[in-house]
């Protein structure tokens, strides 16, 4: 820009091109979806991602509610970890065993679906 007038101008501009966006941004935010579309768990073998949109959806490999979710109440989805802790204990598995055990059994019961580890377990 060769002049201050130019300079003044193209600052003024990118004022009100900052003000309408921040407007917009606060008038107008994002709706989360109702159910989760990634779910992401976190372990020493790598990470997980769950696509719940896929396993839920119709148009995925439709799985009720109740495949995964064995105690909804009411329409209340509990979190696993309220029950599945991290070390477990006698009576119930802990959080990686009872994923482990219900993921692999449901993809060889439906005979889709990894079974191998390093295909769910992704790096870091």
């Amino acid at each position: 820009m060769s002049s201050p007038k130019e300079f003044s101008t193209a600052l003024r501009i990118i004022i009100v091109l900052l003000a309408v966006g921040g407007i917009a941004y606060a008038a107008f935010p994002t709706v989360a979806p109702e159910e989760p579309i990634r779910i992401v768990y976190k372990g020493s073998a790598g990470n997980v991602v769950f696509t719940h949109g896929v396993h839920a959806s119709g148009d995925g490999y439709g799985a009720d509610c109740l495949s995964c979710h064995h105690n909804i109440e009411e329409d209340d989805v509990y979190d696993c970890r309220q029950c599945h802790g991290d070390d477990g204990d006698e009576d119930l598995p802990g959080m990686t065993d009872a994923l482990h055990t219900q993921c692999i059994q449901c993809h060889e019961d439906q005979g889709a679906g990894p079974v191998e580890c390093a295909a769910c377990h992704r790096s870091r």
